[in-house]
């Protein structure tokens, strides 16, 4: 069950991500939830620079689990296929990829370790699982990965987003 992640530019929200990025008003939900919980936990662990980003010499990496991916953004864009190719949305398009928030996410926070997602039945499970089998892999440079899960069920009313993270250290 998800909870209700406020993703407006409220002023909490913009002290968290510093800079708003040029493309906010483009992004899914996904993606402005990835970017506000992942720079909230950053910033709770002291784990950015002055500039909201992580410092070059720290090597963190991002693995998320997922139910649904961006089904959600999927079903949106097609809807918009749908009115003819002509009026396909080619800002929805961009979003129509399960990594393209945690890309969003790495980009923002200058995250340089691993950043993929894993489809899952328990997301959060498999993705701290799958963190620590890269942390404990000697030749890897990460010492620091954050494990979450994020997800959107397009068949629930309301849409609710589960964007829940944690630090992962070898």
């Amino acid at each position: 069950m998800g909870k209700i992640i406020d993703i407006s530019l409220s002023d909490e929200n913009r002290s968290i991500l510093k800079v708003v990025p040029e493309r906010w008003g483009r992004m899914d939900p996904l993606s402005q939830a990835a970017l506000l919980q992942v720079g909230r936990l950053l910033g709770q662990c002291d784990l950015l620079d002055k500039d909201n980003r992580v410092p070059a010499e720290k090597h963190i990496g991002l693995i998320v689990g997922t139910q649904h991916g961006c089904l959600s953004t999927d079903l949106a864009y097609s809807e918009t296929l749908a009115l003819g190719q002509q009026f396909a949305s080619p800002a929805l398009f961009g979003y129509t990829l399960p990594n393209i928030p945690l890309a969003e996410t790495a980009v923002h926070y200058k995250l340089t370790g691993p950043v993929f997602s894993i489809f899952a039945d328990n997301p959060m499970q498999k993705a701290q699982t799958t963190a620590q089998e890269w942390l404990a892999d000697s030749s890897s440079p990460c010492s620091t990965i954050i494990a979450g899960e994020l997800d959107l069920n397009p068949s629930t009313e309301p849409s609710t987003i589960i964007a829940q993270f944690t630090i992962c250290h070898a």
